[in-house]
């Protein structure tokens, strides 16, 4: 509003509870304008304002609350327990947006602005007896006013009621198109990705395998999908990983997955690069690792989009920040930056558990990790147009000659500019971060362990939102399994005189490695016990010095590699 440039103004700020609002009133005490946000996870502090102005005519006035001392570590956890996330109503929680139940008959009684937000279908052949509208605190004053009873008041939004697509599709069967099922159609929850997982195996069951690698603690399936031209076997070949949303409620991330397997299924046999990669590697996606984030994100409540389902205080009840942030569980390096990244706080969003490895999502990864040994893998994530390289925590130092960032850069400079209207770049981090999953492959097994942010997070509408984050994301997989099935490369194989895998106990001893990109942070990158294979990608054909060593006894063998892979067999022990 226009004011007189000789009135004061002052900028209010008041806390109540997770809701930090912002008041402009003038010198007569008139409210001028207000503007509210919620943080579930703020619970003591110091609420400040940051204000540009074009200029100094105008005296201006801050006022501040400050709620209490930092004192989170001596707070009684149980005390800072946000709403119950079932407990919902105009006096619970603290949510901006707000979800209304009224009667279908009263539609017609609304403003005209708000029975444009009325997401129910209540047309003149509808027997539905109430209807749901999304609004704000100034809707909701509109509804009153406007004589309409409000039967259900919700400050918690769920993704399904903002996102028509994945409202019309749950609970209705994997859509198929010539038999094939279709991935396009909308955003999906836990249970719509686990069906639609088994209708790929139920339509190429020669090419796929389906396994549950673990259960959420909610007892919901982690499903991991194997691609590969005879998956009833585990052959002697590169294992890779494609996987999503360790974060819930980043559904693009899920989306990315579920269209690579279906390229790569839809092209084996029409497409030479496509064919080449199924052929020659065993492919495992994993679409959806956070399926409990991912239900509590579509069906209650978008505030809930990193953690899992994890009771911290053990009160029977998910409350609005339990649960671990499950990017942050893996052993290596695992809270070893302190507060910077991850957090020790239960409450914090980025909360890296009691310890790590303790959730069963994470456990369930390790465990597929560890009998893989994955030659490369992806973790796709949202939303900034980033691949990022291990090792990416700084405290660990990556080699002088670090493949994993060549192989990254060259995938980035053969990309489109992205929706977001930025192309790909390659970096160390986005900030410091230790226990993550890409440094955990890297360190445990030599993975080329990329992170891709994709340009943007969970767009609406769906279409054709999906597909210009989708299409152009493609190569950021397909160049990397290219690299793995194509070379160059080195594949070991470690075995005893017989030609057979040495026991798992004693391959567990022998580090394989290229000389020029070896571990410099005490890393013991091993051949997998089921068949002694280690795969070791290089940046570029040229010599490689392979080194296969127990600290007693060392094998080096100097090979001339081209564009492919060479492979090198090493009997172990070595003769004397």
């Amino acid at each position: 509003k226009t004011l007189d440039p000789t009135s004061p103004v002052t900028i209010r700020l008041a806390a109540r509870g997770d809701v930090i609002e912002a008041s402009v009133v003038t010198g007569s005490g008139t409210v001028l304008g207000s503007v509210k946000a919620v943080d579930r996870g703020f619970v003591v502090g110091t609420v400040g304002l940051t204000l540009g102005r074009r200029d100094d005519s105008q005296p201006l006035r801050l006022e501040a609350t400050r709620l209490d001392d930092e004192r989170k570590g001596a707070v009684d956890v149980a005390s800072l327990t946000n709403p119950d996330l079932t407990m919902d109503g105009e006096g619970t929680g603290a949510g901006l947006e707000r979800l209304i139940t009224i009667a279908a008959v009263d539609v017609s009684r609304l403003p005209r602005s708000l029975r444009r937000r009325v997401i129910t279908d209540v047309g003149p052949n509808s027997d539905i007896d109430e209807a749901i509208l999304t609004t704000d605190a100034d809707g909701v004053d509109a509804i009153r006013q406007a004589g309409v009873a409000i039967r259900r008041h919700r400050t918690q939004m769920p993704f399904r009621y903002r996102d028509r697509s994945v409202r019309n599709a749950l609970g209705k069967a994997v859509p198929h198109q010539r038999g094939r099922p279709v991935v396009d159609a909308s955003y999906k929850d836990a249970a719509m990705v686990a069906a639609t997982v088994r209708a790929f195996h139920e339509a190429w069951p020669e090419l796929t395998r389906v396994e549950v690698i673990g259960r959420s603690i909610e007892g919901r399936e982690i499903l991991a999908l194997l691609i590969s031209k005879n998956a009833a076997v585990d052959e002697v070949e590169p294992a890779v990983l494609l996987d999503g949303a360790h974060h819930g409620g980043e559904l693009i991330s899920t989306e990315v997955v579920l269209d690579a397997m279906a390229q790569l299924l839809e092209g084996y046999g029409k497409d030479a690069g496509i064919t080449r990669m199924v052929d020659g590697l065993a492919i495992w996606c994993v679409p959806l690792v956070n399926v409990d984030g991912n239900h509590r994100y579509i069906h209650e409540t978008r505030d809930y989009d990193r953690k899992n389902a994890r009771d911290i205080d053990n009160n029977g009840r998910l409350d609005g920040w339990d649960g671990v942030d499950l990017y942050r569980q893996y052993p290596v390096k695992w809270g070893e930056l302190g507060e910077i990244g991850s957090r020790s706080w239960p409450f914090h969003y980025r909360y890296r558990g009691p310890s790590a490895g303790s959730e069963p999502e994470i456990q369930a990864m390790m465990a597929l990790a560890e009998r893989e040994h994955f030659a490369a893998s992806v973790d796709f994530h949202t939303y900034a147009t980033k691949i990022l390289v291990p090792y990416t925590d700084p405290s660990l130092e990556n080699p002088a000659s670090n493949e994993a960032w060549s192989i990254a850069e060259s995938i980035a400079k053969d990309l489109p500019k992205q929706v977001s209207g930025r192309p790909y770049q390659v970096q160390r981090n986005l900030y410091p971060v230790d226990g993550t999953a890409q440094d955990w492959f890297r360190f445990r097994f030599g993975t080329v362990a990329l992170l891709v942010e994709a340009p943007q997070h969970n767009p609406l509408p769906y279409q054709p939102a999906r597909d210009r984050n989708i299409i152009p994301t493609r190569g950021t997989w397909q160049k990397l399994l290219a690299a793995v099935v194509d070379g160059p490369s080195v594949r070991v194989r470690v075995m005893d005189a017989h030609g057979a895998p040495l026991p798992a106990a004693d391959i567990a001893d022998v580090v394989v490695v290229v000389e020029a990109h070896a571990p410099v942070n005490g890393e013991r990158w091993t051949a997998r016990p089921r068949d002694g294979l280690a795969v070791r990608l290089l940046p570029s054909p040229g010599n490689a010095v392979v080194v296969v060593s127990d600290g007693h006894q060392t094998v080096r063998r100097e090979v001339r590699v081209g564009r492919g892979a060479v492979d090198v067999v090493v009997t172990w022990p070595p003769a004397p």
